[in-house]
């Protein structure tokens, strides 16, 4: 069989299995779980651009929606710690909006453009790190903000440990995470598998969907779990998130919000149900001692 890349597969309706030269390795039900439940053609690859990611318009509007307007109010005039700041775009924003002073950290220099814009323009406002949270000093902050970051750390628990010893005592720890484990999309990979396809990362076995995912985007290996995505993905569900939170020492729970599916609150209100149908959770805590 010929051999093509994704960009010069056929286009249209019509499947065709050359677009992906790894096809052969799947099994059937692999092949067919490709077919219904992918994208196709297949979508190119997100680039980062300078011009996005100091767009700071457009990360102001993120945290509006993701954290409310009484974020600025907490962080003006504060040291700020953006835990797992990917991009930097929101440590730009934190700065624009009053805060002291930001710092980024990530484990990935995803902020390579953003840290780049600001050695240029000469920001003292803001610095990145490429570093694990366990290098950081204690007590070092004012307030830590994690931003669609938790259901990627490797070990929350730690990761909410070292939050509570990052911020002095007194200080907010703010967390917002999107897709929770057992909501629609809560598998992410929306440049892969279809949004008309919900919840299928729970209908299907991790191994296969980790396959498929790895053949749509041509990787040499073959991952089988969720951890090995880019970024990762700890299965983070609503319940565990708030059990994390209340068994956590020294840390207060001030203000916990959920966000429904399509904007239907009432069933975010409901045991079992709100695990399907949240797809954003937000919560404020504060540091006692």
């Amino acid at each position: 069989m010929t051999t093509v890349t994704a960009e010069s597969a056929p286009r249209g309706d019509r499947f065709d299995p050359r677009a992906f030269p790894q096809y052969a390795r799947l099994s059937r039900a692999e092949r067919l779980f490709l077919r219904t439940c992918c994208y196709y053609p297949p979508r190119p690859h997100r680039t980062r651009t300078l011009e996005t990611v100091v767009d700071t318009a457009r990360y102001v509007a993120e945290y509006d929606r993701g954290f409310g307007p009484g974020l600025w109010s907490i962080i003006a005039g504060q040291r700020v710690l953006d835990l797992g700041c990917g991009e930097g775009g929101h440590v730009l924003a934190m700065a624009e909006r009053g805060a002291a002073h930001v710092t980024g950290v990530d484990v990935e220099h995803f902020f390579a453009l953003a840290e780049e814009d600001c050695r240029r323009r000469g920001d003292d406002r803001v610095s990145f790190l490429l570093a694990d949270s366990s290098a950081l000093p204690d007590a070092a902050f004012d307030v830590v903000v994690s931003h669609d970051s938790f259901e990627h750390f490797e070990d929350a628990a730690t990761m909410l440990a070292d939050m509570v010893r990052l911020v002095r005592p007194g200080g907010r720890i703010l967390i917002k995470f999107g897709k929770p484990w057992r909501s629609p999309y809560g598998r992410h990979m929306s440049g892969t598998l279809r949004r008309d396809r919900p919840w299928v990362h729970l209908l299907f076995p991790e191994r296969s969907v980790m396959r498929v995912h790895s053949v749509y985007h041509d990787d040499p290996v073959l991952y089988e779990r969720y951890a090995d995505l880019s970024g990762g993905l700890n299965k983070m569900t609503l319940g565990r998130f708030r059990h994390l939170l209340r068994s956590q020492p020294g840390l207060r729970i001030d203000e916990f919000h959920l966000k429904g599916l399509y904007g239907i609150q009432p069933l975010t209100a409901v045991p079992v149900l709100n695990e399907l149908f949240t797809v954003e959770v937000c919560a404020y805590c504060t540091r006692l001692r």
